[in-house]
């Protein structure tokens, strides 16, 4: 996969940032621009995934989740001690993306 691009790893930490801050829609729109631009990436689905999580639209976050691990499977690891995960972590859907 190509390295991402400036405006990628801009919004990427706009989101994540405003995530952190609790700012769950800002996060959301950020999250959304950048699948806009790279919908292939797994990095964008993961972020995207992980802000539902946060705003509890689990039923919208796991075939998210789902793809980003098929597109980049080393997101599993960073996901085992994400936050925003502990809402569906006991979830059998989320349990089988790990498989």
């Amino acid at each position: 996969m190509s390295k991402p691009t400036n405006e990628f790893l801009e919004l990427a930490n706009r989101g994540i940032y405003f995530a952190r801050k609790g700012r769950y829609e800002e996060a959301m729109v950020c999250f959304d621009k950048l699948i806009e631009i790279s919908p292939r990436r797994g990095t964008a689905l993961y972020n995207k995934s992980t802000g539902l999580c946060l705003l509890g639209k689990y039923e919208e976050a796991l075939p998210l989740l789902e793809e980003a691990f098929r597109l980049e499977p080393d997101l599993k690891q960073l996901s085992k001690e994400n936050i925003a995960f502990d809402g569906i972590r006991n979830d059998e859907r989320f349990k089988r993306i790990f498989l």
